[in-house]
């Protein structure tokens, strides 16, 4: 697993975290806070999931992989 941590830049109004299992984004935080995808995993990929976010108070909303997959797109090309 590792985490690709996408910085503010000019005009842009907050930052992207992105947790990847190998080349695919499956969770992260942004300005409305933790998210993971609804798409199902192996039982370690999930244990990620889960260890990472552990911090969130308020939980981790769910969200399509598509939707993760656009968000890495957009940063990229931002």
């Amino acid at each position: 697993m590792q985490e690709l941590l996408v910085e503010p830049t000019e005009g842009s109004i907050h930052g992207l975290c992105i947790l990847f299992s190998y080349e695919t984004p499956v969770a992260g935080w942004d300005k409305h806070g933790a998210f993971k995808t609804e798409k199902k995993f192996s039982a370690t990929t999930t244990r990620h999931i889960n260890k990472y976010l552990e911090l969130a108070a308020d939980g981790a909303r769910t969200v399509t992989q598509e939707w993760i997959t656009e968000q890495v797109a957009k940063a990229k090309f931002s």
